[in-house]
């Protein structure tokens, strides 16, 4: 399949998709209301770049399915909370 941008956007929307739903499957699974995740843009030391860079549109995705966000930075690590709203 040849890359053009639109299916680019189409990849993308689906990853943000993905990682939201991920989310909340994990907090149902866990019968959570709350739950915390970390992010860092360094892949160098085993962190998912793409998903540190997606987190604002997986956090705009999750507000449609009645999840708030909040994030804090600690030493180039940013915290995540994702709460039932």
């Amino acid at each position: 399949m040849e890359n053009t941008l639109e299916t680019l956007r189409e990849k993308k929307r689906a990853y943000v998709k993905n990682e939201a739903q991920k989310i909340v499957d994990s907090m149902v699974r866990r019968g959570e209301t709350t739950t915390t995740d970390t992010s860092c843009p360094d892949a160098h030391y085993g962190w998912d770049a793409e998903r540190h860079a997606s987190m604002p549109q997986i956090c705009e995705e999750l507000r449609k399915m009645g999840v708030a966000s909040s994030s804090k930075v600690n030493f180039g690590v940013t915290d995540w909370v994702f709460t039932l709203i």
